[in-house]
Order: structure tokens, then sequence, then C-alpha cells
């Protein structure tokens, strides 16, 4: 299968923590007990996210409108290309919601790339949520993600893994190659793990020949 190209979305494939954005946007900080208790291993994902998200009173459309004013990463596109010219599989795998993350790439004229990530829908004057992917009891946030990883792997392929956040620690360590930043790269080099470094997609684009045909690519613990 040769290589293929995961990226998380809120913080990696945008400049903005998108679903942070929402929730402080219409919350204030309410939001944030949960994502701290979350941080402490008190709640799983499903558990933060329905609380942090029964405390927006706004619809569909309001929430969309506020979307609508954040930017995707501008080299997310022609990291996009790049994969397509290579036959690279490429896909987000994230713990936000797909109601944002396809609202934002059909925004920026982005098609076609695959979404795993978890639902959010206005109905009935509330958000609710579902799960498809939930972690496995007792697994770090974010082990779903790892098993897609591991699911390329077992097929054959390679894979590239570009993340910030602790919902992205298994994955990379699942990965073969780990582009990362913030939280995910602090964790690496407490843990020894080697990765290459980014502030931005243009840094994973500038650096992905190297890090998809191996030689020549620096890696830092």
């Amino acid at each position: 299968m040769g290589w293929v190209f995961l990226l998380d979305f809120d913080g990696t494939t945008t400049p903005t923590d998108v679903g942070p954005f929402i929730l402080a946007h219409f919350t204030g900080d309410r939001w944030l007990a949960p994502d701290q208790a979350w941080e402490r291993g008190e709640l799983t994902t499903p558990e933060r996210a329905t609380r942090q998200w029964a405390m927006i009173d706004a619809d569909e459309a309001a929430v969309g409108a506020l979307v609508d004013r954040v930017a995707l990463d501008p080299h997310f596109p022609a990291l996009v290309e790049a994969c397509r010219r290579r036959d690279v599989p490429l896909g987000i795998l994230s713990d936000g919601f797909d109601f944002y993350i396809q609202r934002m790439l059909a925004n920026h004229g982005v098609g076609g790339v695959p979404v795993l990530a978890n639902h959010a829908r206005w109905n009935g004057g509330r958000w609710r949520l579902e799960f498809p992917r939930p972690d496995p009891p007792g697994e770090p946030a974010g082990a779903w993600k790892a098993a897609v990883v591991r699911g390329f792997q077992a097929a054959g392929a390679r894979v590239a893994y570009a993340g910030d956040g602790l919902s992205d620690r298994a994955a990379a360590e699942a990965a073969d190659r780990r582009f990362a930043k913030a939280k995910l790269a602090e964790h690496c080099r407490r843990h020894g793990i080697p990765f290459r470094p980014f502030a931005s997609l243009a840094d994973v684009h500038a650096d992905f020949a190297g890090a998809l045909e191996l030689p020549g690519m620096e890696e830092v613990r």
C-alpha cells in the first residue's frame, strides 16, 4: 500500500482549536471545568463533550456562522494535492465533530477528504452528539485513532501522522512517522518518541518528500 497520511483536525489542520473556540464563544469559561477533568482522566471524551455542548443554547445556524469565521491552515489544500499527486491516501481523524469539520472543508474548497469524527446535530432545541468510535475502557483518549493507524499497517501500509493534542498520543505512538506540536510534541519529548516538529502545515508540506521517502529526514527526540 505504500504510505498513508493521517491528520488531526483541531489545532493541526486548523491554526485554531475549533471546538474550544465554539465553546468559549457560547459558554464563556464554563466549558473549562469538564476539559480539565478530562485532562486528569476523570471524564471520557464523550462525557466531557456531552457536558460541554449541553451548555450551548445556540442553534446550528448560529454555531455555523461562527465556524465560518475560522480558517483552515492555508497550506492544507497544497498538502492534500501533494498527497493526491503521489497517490498517498490522506484522511482526517478527529475527536471533534463532523458538523464543523465538513463545513470548514467545504468553505475552503477542499473536497473528497475522508473524515472520521464524532457527530453533532441540532435537534429538538439542543445539540445531540454521537460517538461512533469510543475509546475502549481503560484506554487513553484517542485510542480509537491508534486502532485506525494499526488497521492501515495491518493492510501493509506505513502511516505518517500529524497532531497536536492529548487525544493524538496513541495514534502518534503507533505511527511510523510523526509530525507533532504543542502538547503532543511535549509528550513525544517526555517519552523519547522520535518526531518532526511543525508550527504549521507549511513545515509538514516542506518536509513531505523526505518524510515519505525516508532518506534525509532528521527527527528529534
